[in-house]
């Protein structure tokens, strides 16, 4: 059955769940609402709202920048006391959203230490030339092409290859900043290094030599330069201890950080050389291009799309950037929602919203299939399949939410072949399951 438990006060406003789970004993309930964000403690029996600490009577809330418009774009991934956000949009950079306690919670932007970067630059007419030496901002002249206002606060990663006497080759030293400035007419920029390769004065000669080996930074809002297009991240995900974004410039793009390092996305060492731990970036583009909607780490990566299910694996135990493909698996398209991952089995709603699949791999074909879950109950799902949840405890329990604010239940258990379909007499906007000593339901 069901009870009331609380009245958010808010009818009329859209609202965002997004669940907490520190552990069993520790689960807190984040209510997004247009420009801020409410806290509410439960333990699977008790379920309130958390005090302000600083004012009596009041709950604890924090503000946001986040619109309501913004609330159905969020995707989120948990990490210890960390969340880490990415919006839809594309507009929208990364945050943070940090627990101190359960009344102390700090939202801020998500800074990279070092990328991510486009491919690296391929044209060797297209140049860049450092004007200064051993200085923390230059001044780097463009050849060939010009960058804009909008390219302020762009990574740049800049290679200016020494020859070495010794070998008598030449030895790649990467130097990498942000641009500060752009010239009017678009032809030089000013530069803060956060690290520049300068060994000894000279070797300071060949940092003022022509060089077409640099790459830009992706994440940023949009320049209008085609060459060079920009985007913030669209979702997040945690991927073999990597974390791991994506987004659509002119192609479809994931991003992962370097390994245990979810700040780094350095794509190699500072003399060029490539790691296994070294960031990954990867297009996964295939004939059609197609905005991705979600990604799930399971035994790989995958990756829904409005057109497909797009497989990202690796030969060996884990990806690399040496050692990294994209592949798609299946041709159904994914709706805008989260999916469920319940083992090794994800189930989406599918792009027209009246189907939900399972997806699971498949060692006899060797790929991803997914059955239709709706195929017996096709009539509920008329008016579009909005969102999902899952609770496991006391019966493997599917949550599905309509666009009318219909609720409907499935049980469906892959191992033992059961699928049933109800009508909830339940309505709501949002739904989301939370973690106590038994598992409950917020809708």
């Amino acid at each position: 059955g069901t009870r009331f438990i609380w009245d958010l006060g808010n009818p009329n406003e859209k609202v965002f769940f997004l669940p907490f789970i520190f552990s069993v004993k520790q689960s807190v309930l984040l209510e997004f609402l247009d420009k801020k964000i409410r806290f509410y403690t439960f333990d699977g029996v008790e379920f309130g709202p958390i005090a302000d600490p600083n004012v009596a009577g009041k709950q604890y809330e924090i503000e946001t920048p986040f619109t309501a418009e913004q609330l159905d774009k969020i995707s989120y991934v948990q990490s210890l006391d960390v969340i880490y956000l990415a919006f839809g949009d594309r507009k929208t950079p990364p945050y943070t959203l940090s627990r101190y306690a359960n009344n102390n919670w700090k939202l801020a932007l998500f800074e990279t230490e070092d990328g991510p970067y486009l491919d690296k630059n391929y044209s060797t007419t297209k140049k860049m030339t450092i004007k200064d030496k051993n200085t923390d901002l230059s001044t780097i002249n463009l050849t060939n092409f010009t960058l804009g206002q909008p390219d302020i606060g762009r990574w740049i990663r800049i290679c200016t290859p020494r020859y070495n006497e010794n070998t008598y080759t030449y030895e790649d030293k990467w130097s990498y900043g942000k641009i500060t400035a752009v010239a009017e007419d678009g032809k030089s920029i000013t530069v803060k290094w956060n690290y520049r390769n300068i060994v000894d004065e000279e070797d300071q000669a060949w940092m003022t030599k022509e060089t077409s080996e640099w790459r830009l930074g992706v994440w940023h809002t949009g320049t209008g330069n085609n060459d060079y297009p920009a985007t913030y991240p669209t979702k997040v995900t945690i991927h073999q201890q990597r974390l791991t974004w994506s987004g659509l410039t002119d192609k479809p793009w994931v991003w992962t950080s370097n390994s245990f390092a979810y700040k780094n996305y350095a794509p190699s060492d500072y003399e060029g050389e490539i790691a296994d731990s070294n960031a990954i970036s990867q297009d996964i583009s295939t004939d059609k291009v197609s905005d991705i909607f979600w990604l799930k780490s399971v035994k790989s990566l995958l990756i829904g799309t409005e057109l497909g299910e797009v497989r990202m694996y690796s030969a060996g135990t884990a990806i690399t950037p040496s050692d990294v493909v994209s592949n798609r698996e299946s041709s159904y398209g994914a709706h805008n929602a989260e999916p469920i991952v319940n083992d090794d089995n994800i189930v989406f709603i599918q792009r027209l919203q009246r189907t939900l699949r399972s997806l699971s791999y498949d060692y006899n074909q060797d790929a991803f299939v997914g059955p239709e879950l709706t195929i017996l109950a096709e009539g509920l799902t008329t008016g579009g399949l909005k969102k999902v949840v899952f609770q496991k405890e006391p019966n493997n329990t599917y949550w599905a939410l309509k666009e009318d604010g219909t609720l409907l239940t499935l049980t469906y258990d892959k191992s033992q072949d059961v699928i049933g379909w109800s009508k909830s007499a339940l309505a709501g906007e949002n739904i989301k399951v939370i973690d106590g000593d038994d598992q409950s339901v917020v809708c």
